[in-house]
């Protein structure tokens, strides 16, 4: 799972290894300059680690418009200013039906972990995104509880 929040990129991920090298590895890992990193050793069962958080919101993301230098950022700053999480994004680049412009999607599933903070109001965020939307020429919608199984292959039916 990787994210970007603000100036800082985050990778989380489960690493199985020989217990042998677990050492080693963490040590190689943690020496590395520019980074912090932190581990967690797990016993030899991978799966007994419950990689499930409790969901409190599910909804899909799409953006649609001219790629624009900062668009993802900004948009996305707004999806993290509010506790959401980008679950899985998808995103192409196609030229537009009327003038050949390039034009640039995002599909994606954006969660957000429960408890849900007393000022989260999915209406005003969505409200904030259309308007971000619509300062940087982009079309923008947020669909509640969608989960990743349920979502059709947008990008690819559409942009194809």
């Amino acid at each position: 799972h990787a994210a970007t929040v603000g100036s800082y990129f985050s990778i989380t991920m489960l690493l199985s290894v020989p217990s042998a090298n677990a050492s080693h590895l963490k040590k190689e890992i943690t020496s590395m300059d520019g980074l912090s990193v932190n581990t967690l050793e797990m016993d030899s069962n991978p799966n007994a680690f419950d990689k499930q958080q409790d969901i409190g919101y599910s909804g899909r993301f799409v953006l649609e418009g001219v790629d624009d230098l900062g668009l993802v950022y900004k948009i996305t700053s707004i999806l993290a200013r509010h506790a959401l999480s980008i679950e899985t994004m998808e995103t192409s680049e196609h030229i537009g039906p009327y003038g050949g412009t390039t034009l640039f999607t995002i599909d994606s599933i954006v969660t957000a972990s429960k408890p849900l903070p007393k000022s989260f109001n999915i209406d005003e965020i969505r409200k904030e995104l259309v308007e971000a939307g619509d300062k940087l020429n982009c079309d923008v919608s947020l669909e509640d509880n969608v989960k990743r199984k349920d979502r059709p292959n947008w990008i690819r039916e559409n942009c194809a």
